[in-house]
């Protein structure tokens, strides 16, 4: 992901954060793969007396497959496997459905003072696992065909980025980042989240290698499965001590 000052940065950042049991393992010069088990957390659109969510008791599997070219350079594939449990009160049962997510992400440097950031992940009944997906219930919904079943919507999010380093210690960046999400279109309320856009500008000064300052402005669009859209415009400042 591109360097910004707002926390939450492109909207189709993946950024959970789990715990986890993880191997890893590097072969030849450029090459690593890695397979992970981590604590689940899904998220559900409960409907009442018709389904509604459960405890997670399957962990969520991940693995990727790595090469770089340097310490900081590489592309990186990337997936998950979910369960996702829910209960279907129609029939009185416990009832599980798959989601799974993968992510294509790089870092390279086309010239020493340029540094490009890519990344697209779709998937299904993976929204809860970071971006703008994270602003409702996703992971599940319910399904208006079949009372009392859930089924995993899909999504796909990309972002791309730029940074330039004027010094070592002085750089700006820019990226431009959109989400969509896709479910079957009859069920869901107009002002439900379809669309996401973002646009965002950032200067970085480092002024020792413990403090640095940072300016951002950003630009973000939402759509709604009716069609309303909104853009709204925000100026950040950010000021860091590390220790």
């Amino acid at each position: 992901m591109p360097p910004t000052v707002d926390a939450q940065g492109p909207n189709n950042k993946v950024s959970p954060t789990n715990v986890l049991v993880r191997w890893i393992k590097p072969f030849g010069k450029r090459w690593s793969v890695a397979l992970s088990a981590e604590t689940p957390s899904s998220n559900i659109t409960e409907e009442d007396a018709v389904c509604e969510s459960v405890d997670d008791w399957m962990p969520d599997f991940a693995a990727f497959v790595q090469y770089e070219w340097s310490q900081t350079a590489h592309v990186r594939l990337a997936g998950i496997l979910r369960t996702l449990p829910y209960r279907n009160m129609v029939e009185g049962k416990n009832r599980n459905k798959a989601g799974w997510g993968v992510q294509l992400s790089s870092v390279l440097h086309p010239t020493r003072q340029i540094t490009f950031y890519g990344s697209v992940n779709g998937g299904k009944g993976y929204e809860s696992l970071g971006g703008d997906l994270q602003i409702g219930k996703y992971d599940l919904i319910p399904d208006p065909r079949h009372p009392g079943e859930m089924y995993a919507p899909a999504a796909v999010a990309w972002n791309v980025g730029l940074q330039y380093n004027f010094t070592p210690s002085l750089f700006v960046s820019a990226n431009y980042s959109q989400s969509h999400y896709m479910p079957h279109g009859s069920e869901m309320a107009p002002d439900e989240y379809k669309t996401g856009r973002v646009i965002a500008a950032n200067v970085f000064w480092n002024l020792t290698p413990r403090i640095q300052v940072g300016a951002e402005f950003d630009m973000g669009q939402r759509v709604n499965h009716d069609g309303a859209s909104r853009w709204a415009r925000r100026a950040s400042a950010m000021a860091q001590f590390s220790f």
